[in-house]
């Protein structure tokens, strides 16, 4: 099983979250009940997910082999009354709520073992956002957020996450793997519309006049962002962002060609066809632009 440390994708708004905090990776994380966990190896997927029993305050761990949407009955599952790991019963380090009626927002990430987030070998994970952590020390708190492609953690003295501390980009930066994040739901919506003002919203796609018209309110569109800094540091306050479409099929002006775009982390890539159709198995190459200046992409 692939383990990254924090992850991303913000989903759904809560009523009343049920989480519990794990610190065996050496780092508190906080997991949902009721999320579906996911793994895939070499293309075969299983899943599970935590479940909490409210008349015994007992977290269960239910497993999934060969599915991978925790669907159907489990093939087995985990528990331990006897180990304290597995109690719900302290308010600061676990919330019991079954995952039925648990509704919690989450940060997710799904990561390859590639560098091109091809791979059919990964794994899909996420922890609870927007809820007050107290930490394992006992004396101080702490919370997370997201924006797209960016986990953000703020860090509070005390036990009830007030005194106004400043979120921070805690986003993961791994060199030798592929990670798709998202970061979206009602407590993020209105903020992410205005980090994204528009972004290029039409993709090139139809051979006819080389346009298609979908309104900004149904599009669901893939895009690179970048936001370019008029200072080397990327810590000026003059900047501008946008963004193109990528995984889009784009006929060439001329008619005759076509190319697609698509990106990794830090990097833009562009592959070039023969014909209208982009087929026929062109790689992709790294067009990410030199600039004096810093760019955040």
């Amino acid at each position: 099983m692939l383990l990254l440390t924090l992850s991303l994708f913000a989903i759904a708004t809560h009523a009343d979250c049920g989480w519990f905090l794990d610190d065996t990776t050496g780092e508190q994380l906080i997991y949902g009940f009721g999320y579906c966990f996911k793994n895939s190896e070499n293309g075969v997927e299983e899943s599970y997910m935590f479940d909490c029993h409210n008349e015994t305050g007992l977290k269960v761990q239910y497993f999934f082999d060969d599915v991978g949407d925790c669907s159907g009955d489990p093939t087995s599952n985990d528990t331990d009354p006897t180990n304290q790991n597995w109690q719900c019963n302290n308010d600061a380090y676990c919330n019991c709520v079954s995952a039925e009626e648990s509704d919690c927002q989450f940060i997710e990430f799904k990561q390859y073992t590639d560098t091109k987030c091809s791979s059919n070998t990964w794994s899909q994970s996420a922890y609870v956002v927007n809820q007050c952590l107290v930490t394992v020390d006992g004396g101080n708190s702490q919370k997370f957020d997201c924006k797209r492609d960016t986990l953000l953690r703020a860090d509070y003295s005390g036990t009830t996450c007030s005194g106004g501390g400043d979120f921070e980009d805690r986003t993961p930066l791994p060199v030798d793997a592929c990670i798709e994040w998202t970061c979206k739901g009602s407590a993020n919506a209105y903020q992410y519309v205005a980090i994204l003002p528009l972004l290029m919203l039409v993709a090139m796609i139809d051979i006819n006049d080389f346009s298609f018209c979908v309104s900004a309110e149904e599009s669901d569109c893939q895009f690179i962002e970048y936001k370019q800094y008029t200072d080397t540091k990327c810590s000026g306050n003059t900047w501008t962002q946008t963004g193109y479409v990528v995984n889009q099929c784009l006929v060439t002006v001329d008619g005759a060609n076509s190319q697609k775009f698509d990106c990794e982390r830090n990097a833009w890539l562009k592959a070039e066809y023969s014909g209208t159709t982009c087929s026929g198995g062109s790689d992709f190459d790294d067009v990410t632009p030199s600039s004096d200046s810093c760019i955040e992409w």
